[in-house]
């Protein structure tokens, strides 16, 4: 992205036409919002983000660039996913949550707390993946 954009060249925007968007809904240049998906009032989806197959993005939330839901994700109100986030499938963030850039929540996990960036999280409640292997 930041290479293509030295061509200064614009980014289509595209909305499927069975996505539902509420009002005063902000979606970023370059970004891609699927069949299904669900973003209800006063949410702001960053440039480059992806909102997948029967995704739904409550009141007040807010995405930042970069970031992908894989289908079925369900943020609850007031929520902020930070830059670069990765949301898997299936996961969920409870009312007023926070994700800190670039971490990643994987699939069937619920984040209750606030999760900082740079982690891979999973679990009910998610928690930070521990590394796996020879460890003495």
């Amino acid at each position: 992205m930041e290479r293509l954009a030295a061509f200064d060249l614009p980014w289509a925007t595209v909305i499927h036409p069975k996505a539902t968007i509420g009002p005063n809904v902000v979606v970023g240049e370059g970004s891609y919002i699927a069949a299904g998906a669900i973003i209800t009032v006063n949410a702001r989806v960053g440039r480059f983000a992806t909102v997948n197959l029967h995704c739904q993005v409550a009141h007040d939330d807010t995405l930042g660039d970069l970031v992908t839901l894989h289908p079925d994700v369900h943020l609850s109100g007031n929520v902020t996913i930070g830059k670069g986030c990765e949301l898997g499938t299936g996961s969920i963030v409870i009312p007023g949550g926070r994700i800190g850039d670039w971490a990643v929540l994987g699939a069937g996990s619920v984040a209750i707390e606030a999760l900082p960036g740079d982690q891979t999280y999973v679990g009910i409640p998610a928690r930070p993946l521990r590394a796996v292997g020879n460890q003495a």
